[in-house]
This record gives structure tokens, sequence and C-alpha cells, in this order.
């Protein structure tokens, strides 16, 4: 599962607020827009150049660590075996968002 967040920053108060969508691309965003900032609470209008996507977290560090935990239930081997696994199921889906990303933001 690619796992993109997708931010602005606001006019106002310059803080960085996350929005809600699952646009792969740039053109499947309305041309302009209006959001209400999260933090400060005014509103303005953006456009999809303001947009910029940023993937959401480290995937191989969570993949090894559920992996670990679900291991540790067959021992100590199952659990570094385990993490293993999760670790590089994991970085498969870093480069996944990676590559989401960095298409979201050049388009």
């Amino acid at each position: 599962m690619i796992l993109v967040r997708y931010a602005v920053i606001c006019k106002t108060c310059g803080k960085k607020f996350y929005i809600n969508t699952n646009a792969k691309l740039r053109t499947e965003l309305p041309v302009s827009f209006t959001l209400q900032c999260s933090l400060c609470s005014h509103s303005y209008t953006y456009s999809s150049y303001d947009v910029t996507a940023e993937s959401s977290g480290n995937t191989a560090a969570a993949g090894a660590l559920i992996g670990g935990l679900l291991g540790l239930m067959a021992g100590g081997a199952g659990a570094v075996v385990g993490a293993a696994i999760g670790a590089a199921v994991g970085g498969k889906g870093e480069k996944s968002d990676n590559v989401a990303v960095k298409r979201f933001n050049n388009s």
C-alpha cells in the first residue's frame, strides 16, 4: 500500500497542514480550491501547484517492528526472522512511496 501525505502551506501562519486527497498527479486536483488551515482557521484559495506530496513515514521500520512482534510468538529466532522479512516488505513499500511522491511533485 502506498502511503503518501499531501500538504499545503498556510498563507497566514506559514505552517504546513495536510489535506485529504488520493490524487496521484496534480491534474487530478481542481485547478483552484478553498481550504481552511487546521491550525489558524483562516481560509484561502490554493492551486494544485500549492500542494506537495511527501512520504507518510518509515514503512521499513514499521514492517520490521510488526514482523518482529509476530515472530516473537515463535521465539527469539522467529522475532529476528520476522523483523527481517517485515523490513524487506516495508523497504519495498518505501520505494513505492518515494516513486509516488516524486511522480506527484514533478507533475
